[in-house]
């Protein structure tokens, strides 16, 4: 069963840069436990077959950006399978509710192993017209490096990182509060992994 808290943590100002910058609001983070750790490659083959963890997720909210997360649980893993083998992907399923007009969004997604070490963070940029209130829902899926990087995934951080308004005004995540946010799983974190990694050609 899932199960979810909400913990508000002081306000923190938000990151200066080239960008519009929003009033900085209290940040509200939602956590709770996703799906198993388990992931069926067919065949009545499984990875991770026995273990009993389930993953763990947590999402920041901060209300001073003009686009929230309305709910977003684990990244999960999938076994694609293709004609002579296949491939481990994570995948992505999201929801987005604007406060004014959107025309583009970042959500990124920090990952962590089980011994509480820093995958990377995953990137979903979405270029589409969103109107105040309504709630979209948004998917994305990226590769998975290796097997080991499969199995060992065991939980996400994900937050609204940019926004561009109809009116061209561009918002920016608040970079402390990600890292603070970031640091219930580990503590050996710098503002250099929030940054995406480029995919693996």
């Amino acid at each position: 069963m899932k199960r979810c808290m909400s913990i508000a943590v002081a306000a923190l100002v938000l990151a200066s840069g080239a960008f519009a910058q929003s009033n900085a609001k209290d940040i509200t983070i939602t956590r709770g436990s996703g799906a198993s750790i388990k992931t069926d490659l067919g065949h009545g083959i499984v990875l991770n077959k026995e273990s009993s963890l389930t993953r763990e997720w947590s999402t920041l909210h901060d209300a001073s950006m003009p686009l929230d997360l309305k709910y977003s649980e684990c990244v999960e893993v999938k076994f694609v399978s293709g004609r002579v083998s296949g491939e481990y992907v994570y995948s992505g399923f999201y929801g987005v509710v604007a406060k004014e007009p959107v025309r583009a969004l970042e959500v990124r997604f920090m990952l962590f192993d089980v011994f509480g070490s820093h995958i990377r963070t995953l990137s979903s940029t979405k270029v589409v017209d969103l109107e105040p209130e309504a709630v979209r829902v948004l998917d994305s899926q990226w590769r998975v490096f290796s097997e080991n990087e499969a199995s060992e995934y065991f939980a996400c951080l994900s937050y609204v990182a940019r926004v561009r308004t109809a009116s061209g005004k561009v918002y920016e995540y608040n970079s402390t509060a990600v890292l603070e946010a970031a640091r219930q799983f580990s503590g050996r974190l710098t503002a250099a992994d929030l940054e995406p990694e480029p995919e693996k050609r």
